[in-house]
This record gives structure tokens, sequence and C-alpha cells, in this order.
């Protein structure tokens, strides 16, 4: 119980930067284990977003995922990070920054 209260709770925030050359669309992201998805939005390149994971009603352990397409391309791309156990965060921020040919993630 101890260890537990020291993970942020309920709300990690997420920030998506697009610094590729191509509009990201469809993104979505959401805990991995929750069937829910928080957003579906198209970012422009040289954007971002920021928002939050909402973890009240998660029980379980799990990661996040992003998933979003390039341009035109119907490739679905999917990148997993981070961990939850029981609705606590090991993390209290996530930023995604979206390159022409990879995404890097940065957690604190």
């Amino acid at each position: 119980m101890i260890l537990q209260s020291c993970f942020p709770k309920d709300e990690p925030s997420i920030t998506i930067i697009n610094n590729s050359d191509d509009i990201i669309r469809d993104v979505y992201y959401w805990p991995s284990r929750l069937d829910t998805i928080s957003a579906q939005i198209s970012i422009e390149s040289g954007n971002k977003i920021q928002d939050k994971f909402n973890l009240e009603e998660v029980e379980t352990d799990g990661s996040y995922l992003v998933s979003f397409r390039r341009g035109n391309n119907t490739d679905l791309e999917k990148v997993n990070f981070g961990y939850f156990t029981l609705g606590a965060s090991l993390d209290r921020s996530f930023t995604l920054i979206v390159m022409s040919d990879t995404v890097l993630v940065n957690s604190k």
C-alpha cells in the first residue's frame, strides 16, 4: 500500500508532437487493456496535442498505446509505452515525438 501511494494516480498527461513532414491522422490513445478509446484526431505537421489518460476505472496492470496513420498511408502505426498497475501510473507524463521515420517517447 505504501509503494502504490507513491505512484501518480488517475491522470498522467500525454503530449503528442508531430515533427514529421506529414499530417498524422486517425490518432487514438488509450491504456492498452481498456476497450474505450480516448480520442480520434489529426495533428498537422509542426503541431501538438495535450491531454490526460483517465485511469479512474482501471483495475488491472498494463501499458499505454498510441496508434495513427501518416498522410495518405493506410498502414496503422502502433506505439506501446509506459506502465500502470491497478490504476496507478508509474509516470506522471508522456511526450511522444513523431518523426519522419520513428516515434520518440519521453516520460517523467
